[in-house]
């Protein structure tokens, strides 16, 4: 991708421990007190295999934050109206400045992240959980997912990160299909099982004790 820098995972050593604080470290929110990363959801599983192996690609690329002019307020409220992002206001005015030559379509918004047609992507400020990530990249259309980082980014740089999808895209969605299939039928499961418990939190209305 011309003007980003790829971002490499080594998963090679100390059992893979830093690249997935890496990753933990781009994608959470300074507003969440746990991990973006569950490891009972296999979409993480899924998302750090897919990197692991490259058919997920993670870029990034430095961007200048920029003075506050009136025109760029404008701007970078307009954008908060779906995006909904109260505490990130440096973010959005970088957001309003860095894609300043584009429009977003206001009818694909998911998710609080706004769609790009030209660019083919979803822009997304501060924290973004697997399965987010996932709901993005499988819409119509869509390539890459540019996420800028919250507050809780802990390194001194100003950049933001695409994550692309580097197999063919039918390939990638039978992959989450088939992911998505196994959590549906892990939760009829657990429904089912529920189901044929015989004791019940609420006592059935014979063993109620009558008036006397």
């Amino acid at each position: 991708m011309d003007g980003f820098e790829r971002v490499n995972f080594d998963f090679s050593t100390d059992g893979g421990f830093a690249a997935v604080k890496q990753l933990e470290d781009i994608l959470r929110s300074g507003h969440w007190s746990d991990s973006p990363l569950d490891y009972n959801d296999e979409r993480t599983m899924l998302l750090l295999r897919l990197i692991r192996t490259g058919d997920i690609k993670v870029y990034k690329r430095e961007y200048i934050q920029v003075t506050e002019t009136p025109e760029l307020w404008r701007r970078a409220e307009e954008l908060n109206l779906f995006i909904r992002k109260r505490y990130e206001g440096g973010l959005l005015l970088d957001i309003a400045n860095t894609f300043s030559g584009y429009e977003f379509d206001r009818s694909k918004t998911e998710f609080n992240s706004l769609f790009f047609p030209e660019l083919k992507a979803y822009v997304r400020c501060g924290g973004l959980p697997p399965y987010r990530l996932f709901g993005l990249l499988e819409r119509e259309g869509c390539e890459a997912v540019f996420l800028f980082p919250g507050d809780y980014y802990p390194y001194d740089e100003s950049v933001y990160f695409a994550f692309t999808i580097a197999v063919p895209k039918e390939l990638f969605l039978e992959e989450l299909e088939k992911t998505n299939g196994r959590i549906l039928e892990m939760m009829h499961e657990i429904a089912n099982r529920i189901m044929e418990e015989d004791d019940s939190i609420i006592p059935s209305i014979d063993t109620w004790p009558k008036d006397k």
